[in-house]
């Protein structure tokens, strides 16, 4: 059994009140916390997830100055243009030194919005291969068929499900799984596991 104590300034509870003390880790999973005085200066506290990311758009670090639509809108906007002329093994590479940023910065998980539809799920994939990160894949449909992008993804973004919902229904097209808002896609998955 591998086993270490950290101690500190501590973050606790759902308020995240200061107190001082020490975490017992056992095999990996907290044991104990033991308030108590401590002179060590470090600060312990849960770690962080990043709730909102496109790692993708790495590949555009500074943008022009330009309206938001000019920048983003699908399927001209400058992002977009960039993501089709990027090779793939170039935005896997820079979506997975955001994945490392993220983890240097103390950030375990974070949910991101993937254009490319399921390849950019598969590039998102390859990416992380390897890395102690999880990952929610919000899909965005890119002329993929809504029920194989939903096998391979946590769910669509909100807009992007909005959408897709609009545009079955005037076509009269139905897809076996109703797609999800980022936030029902989690609904009832415990925190571990986000």
């Amino acid at each position: 059994m591998q086993s270490f104590v950290l101690e500190g300034k501590l973050l606790l509870g759902r308020e995240f009140e200061l107190s001082e003390g020490s975490v017992v880790i056992k095999n990996g999973v907290i044991d104990e916390i033991v308030q108590a005085q401590s002179e060590r200066p470090a600060l312990i506290l849960p770690s962080l997830f990043n709730a909102h990311t496109h790692v993708a758009d790495g590949v555009l670090k500074d943008p022009p100055h330009s309206t938001l639509d000019e920048l983003v809108k699908p399927p001209d906007g400058l992002k977009h243009r960039i993501l089709r002329e990027t090779p793939r093994e170039q935005k896997v590479e820079h979506m997975r030194l955001a994945a490392i940023q993220m983890l240097a910065s103390g950030c375990t998980g974070f949910a991101d919005f993937r254009e490319e539809g399921v390849d950019g799920i598969a590039q998102l994939d390859q990416s992380l291969r390897g890395l102690a990160i999880k990952a929610v894949k919000l899909g965005r449909p890119d002329g993929d068929d809504v029920d194989e992008l939903l096998d391979v993804c946590d769910g669509l973004g909100v807009l992007d499900a909005v959408i897709t919902e609009q545009r079955c229904s005037a076509s009269g097209q139905q897809h076996a799984k109703v797609p999800e808002p980022c936030c029902a896609s989690m609904q009832g998955r415990k925190t571990t596991e986000i």
